[in-house]
């Protein structure tokens, strides 16, 4: 069991990185660096691969071969880890020229969810996952109004960001 100090020092750590990453993004559109990674990611694996990349530069060319020499190069241009791979956070890193910890965590939570062709979470669907425990119809729909910034009933992967590191 944890003693109260402990949870104290937990919830403080758990509020001043959420509070980073909320401060380091404040410019970034992390919608378009989330689309913009998907679809290199061609398998949905959660990392973009030598051949994913590839693929999306020949796709990119209308179909011709890019050289493997350019290829190599935009890889070890993004992979900062050297591991052959692009992860979500290497990539968010290389588009923004910020380091985000902990969103990689967040492109997983946000995965979770059944996602539309524009890659966003339904609403409805979002709210009835994480507000299963607030009877209260009403408050479900403040939550579900106060996280759709734009009020498309949708929720982009920015706003589920919000949401999730928000502090208050």
């Amino acid at each position: 069991p944890l003693q109260p100090e402990a949870t104290v020092t937990e919830s403080k750590a758990r509020y001043t990185a959420a509070k980073k990453i909320s401060q380091s993004m404040k410019n970034v559109d992390l919608n378009t660096v989330y689309t913009m990674f998907v679809s290199f990611d061609k398998d949905g694996g959660g990392t973009i691969t030598p051949d994913e990349l590839e693929a999306t530069f020949v796709e990119l060319c209308k179909g011709k071969k890019v050289p493997q020499s350019f290829i190599d190069e935009r890889l070890r241009e993004v992979d900062f880890d050297g591991d052959g791979t692009i992860e979500f956070e290497e990539y968010v890193e290389f588009m923004t020229g910020v380091k985000v910890e902990g969103i990689e965590e967040l492109r997983i939570g946000f995965e979770s969810f059944p996602r539309h062709k524009n890659h966003s979470v339904n609403m409805d669907v979002f709210m009835e996952s994480v507000t299963a425990a607030i009877p209260s119809t009403e408050l479900r729909s403040r939550i579900a109004s106060s996280l759709d910034k734009d009020k498309d009933g949708t929720l982009s992967f920015t706003e589920y960001v919000d949401a999730m590191t928000d502090p208050a």
